[in-house]
């Protein structure tokens, strides 16, 4: 009992390392989902650049976002929300109701103190010879050298212009238009300004500053440690699905597991069965031949492998489908027809996954039971007048087979990374699938639930590798 805890504790210590290693490692890779953003959305605003790293927490220092991801975060505070031809706010009139530039000017606000500037084209509005146009949010990524020019927005005649802060609104504004923001607040604040010609002609504008977000207490997000308490919704959410990573994993897993037990049993009655006759007619012309396919086996590159398996045997031949997992409709013909439909279409990745591992199983098999048969429990089993087959299965077989319990049980997380090659070969929607996606398109939660995934099944394997001991030898149940 106290091995099986420290053996816990160490399991969490490792993963609690991987999380933080996986974690910064994904973080540095190129293309973040801001980026990815800007890259297929050439005329985003640097201001909604900033913003959306703002927002996601992507300008905070690597362990600030890991802190945020483990533990979770509290969902910012949006400013309201001005749609296109919604009435006006019976309070917040800029300017006290003014037309200017041919637009009324309006700030909306929320109960967190956000506000937002927006405005709406005043109809019959005489023209003017003097105009504001519509001013961005601007983004304060840094207080101390923050400033806004505010004449780029200034049309007309802009002959001697002067500018002049209204409505309170705080910070500087100079002759030449340059707006500087002194405050370190968080938040959002509508600023509204007017501009007057050497002719005295005057404009009205405003738009909004935006610092860091402002948290909203009553929404926590949790993070991926909760998981530990059965909220699968702490995974994250996938970018590239548009959905919860709990909801792709879990339908997900059932899929490479159809591929891999096969996989793994399809080995093993293969490849222990003529490991052990390998080894008992040792350097004979079946031997060499089991040795050079085991060779060729574990030598088959498996994307390779699986395209001209599917060539042979889905092309020229039409034995099998050559990819998916079903036919699309046929759970509709019934439980039977769509079983044996989904084993049609698992029968080439099975092979195609199995193949390499039946060769290395066969030669680990061979040369445990080669070490094994030299011993003197051997020979004296064999004088004591027992049957060849009573040595080999009985005697020799059970001692063999304690190396060999390593190399199946870490092989779980083996053809579980396998798998991915396999998949995406065959296009099968299982876990190795969703890897490689997650890894194209920088689907950061997605990948990271994954590779822990795979860190877990390496560390169970070596539990489950330390339990098969104690079946197969006696002295480790004694001690």
């Amino acid at each position: 009992m106290k091995r099986l805890g420290v053996r816990l504790f160490q399991m969490v210590l490792i993963l609690a390392s991987l999380s933080v290693f996986l974690f910064v490692l994904m973080l540095n890779m190129p293309g973040n989902p801001v980026d990815l953003l800007i890259t297929s959305n050439p005329r985003i605003k640097p201001e909604d650049v900033i913003r959306l790293k703002k927002l996601k927490g992507l300008d905070q220092p690597w362990y600030v976002q890991y802190a945020r991801w483990m533990w979770g975060y509290y969902e910012p505070t949006a400013a309201p929300m001005i749609e296109v031809g919604s009435p006006l706010p019976a309070t917040g009139l800029l300017f006290g109701g003014q037309v200017s530039g041919g637009r009324k000017w309006f700030v909306v606000k929320n109960q967190a103190g956000l506000e937002s500037v927006g405005s709406v084209v005043a109809e019959g509005a005489a023209p003017s010879r003097l105009f504001v146009q519509p001013i961005p949010n601007q983004i304060v990524d840094n207080p101390k050298n923050f400033s806004a020019d505010l004449s780029r927005y200034v049309t007309g005649d802009t002959q001697g212009l002067q500018y002049e802060l209204l409505d309170h609104s705080p910070g500087q504004i100079d002759r030449n238009g340059i707006y500087t923001w002194p405050q370190k607040a968080s938040g959002q604040r509508a600023i509204s300004f007017s501009v007057t010609n050497q002719k005295g002609d005057k404009a009205f504008g405003a738009f909004a500053v935006e610092q860091d977000p402002v948290p909203n207490y009553k929404i926590f997000n949790r993070g991926f440690i909760f998981i530990l308490l059965g909220d699968t919704q702490a995974m994250g959410f996938s970018n590239t699905y548009k959905r919860p990573v709990w909801d792709l994993l879990s339908g997900r897993i059932a899929n490479t597991l159809a591929l891999m037990i096969p996989a793994i049993l399809f080995s093993l009655m293969i490849a222990l069965p003529l490991g052990i006759i390998s080894a008992t007619r040792q350097y004979s012309w079946f031997d060499y031949i089991l040795n050079f396919l085991a060779f060729v086996g574990i030598s088959l590159p498996v994307f390779w492998f699986g395209i001209m398996v599917m060539y042979l045997f889905a092309e020229y031949l039409q034995w099998f489908p050559a990819g998916g997992i079903e036919t699309p409709g046929i759970a509709e013909d019934g439980f039977w027809a769509e079983l044996s439909n989904r084993i049609s279409h698992a029968v080439l990745p099975v092979c195609v996954l199995s193949i390499a591992y039946v060769g290395r199983w066969l030669r680990y098999m061979r040369a445990s039971m080669l070490e094994v048969l030299p011993a003197d429990y051997i020979r004296t089993a064999r004088a004591k007048g027992l049957s060849e087959k009573i040595v080999i299965y009985k005697h020799a077989l059970r001692n063999a087979l304690i190396p060999i319990v390593t190399i199946l049980a870490l092989s779980i997380p083996v053809l579980f990374g396998g798998a991915v090659l396999t998949e995406t070969v065959f296009s099968w929607p299982g876990i190795g699938r969703l890897e490689y996606d997650a890894i194209s398109n920088a689907d950061y939660y997605v990948a990271i639930v994954v590779f822990l995934i795979s860190a877990l099944l390496v560390m169970v394997g070596n539990l489950l590798a330390d339990w098969l001991y104690v079946l197969v030898d006696p002295r480790m149940r004694n001690s």
